[in-house]
């Protein structure tokens, strides 16, 4: 049997919501790139207060990515791989051709022919799981693949805000590795 989440109405924070929702719809003309912190104790609804301000671009469409900070997950770039696998539809129940096939896929059309993107192609990929022989990250040295994890993840970022406002909630940063 499966257990339905009802979630209750949101009240008794509009104020809170309607601050955030603010911030959040000025930040793309404000030329910057804000951080907005959330803080309080742990069980009054931070996480719930966020989603609600996030709701209405997440329904337009938007790059919104929620990444779940876990203390016992605590491997290293997660929060990366979160979102890596949130835009290109990662399902680990898939198999690996078939995961790597649609990855490829989105890839591309992200790319639009842009030589950088799809010479780091391999190298995001690697983030999922996903190595092929004679690809740019099944060739390089160790000591090369952060620094070009780094080169990967940047363009990958950049590419996405290039269209659209890219919004990340982290949930529970204080468990960021």
């Amino acid at each position: 049997a499966t257990v339905a989440r009802q979630e209750n109405a949101f009240t008794g924070r509009e104020a809170e919501l309607a601050s955030l929702r603010q911030m959040l719809a000025a930040a793309p003309d404000s030329g910057s790139n804000p951080v907005i912190y959330v803080c309080g104790e742990p069980g009054i609804g931070k996480s719930r207060l966020v989603r609600e301000a996030l709701a209405p671009w997440l329904a337009a469409g938007w790059h919104v990515f929620q990444i779940t900070c876990d203390p016992l997950v605590r491997e290293p770039l997660e929060a990366f791989r979160q979102i890596v696998r949130a835009a290109f539809y990662y399902n680990p129940l898939l198999p690996q051709t078939a995961g790597l096939a649609m990855f490829n896929a989105l890839w591309r059309e992200l790319a639009q022919g842009d030589a950088e993107l799809l010479r780091v192609e391999s190298v995001l990929a690697s983030l999922l799981g996903y190595e092929s022989e004679g690809s740019v990250w099944s060739m390089l040295p160790p000591e090369e693949k952060p620094a070009q994890l780094t080169n990967a993840l940047l363009a990958f970022i950049a590419r996405l805000a290039a269209g659209q406002t890219v919004l990340i909630h982290v949930d529970d940063a204080q468990w960021l590795d």
